[in-house]
């Protein structure tokens, strides 16, 4: 399913597995299965079973306290383009844990 929003997809495919550390229920290792869809800035985008629910919800709680118009920049990765978190949401040397890549 494509959610129209990604405060959508959200509150139908994160908020009730929000006891776990990553989307796909894991502790580590890599994972490029998709785990959800989402439309945002005008193109559909994919969210990997790697991501930590914790990067989607200071993406998420920025939304929702309004701290931020848009809590995602979008900026080139290898093959396409992925979205990562505006700076005043990036946590200093962290890793960046979220996932989200452009939908070819």
């Amino acid at each position: 399913m494509i959610h129209p929003s990604f405060v959508a997809w959200v509150k139908t495919e994160i908020i009730p597995k929000s006891g776990q550390l990553r989307l796909d229920g894991l502790t580590s290792g890599e994972n490029r299965n998709l785990f959800g869809q989402f439309r945002h800035q005008g193109k559909r985008w994919e969210v990997h079973g790697d991501t930590r629910i914790e990067k989607v919800m200071v993406a998420y709680n920025a939304i929702a306290s309004k701290s931020v118009r848009d809590p995602f920049v979008p900026e080139p990765a290898t093959t396409r383009l992925c979205l990562n978190l505006v700076k005043p949401l990036l946590e200093p040397r962290s890793p960046k844990h979220l996932y989200i890549y452009e939908s070819k």
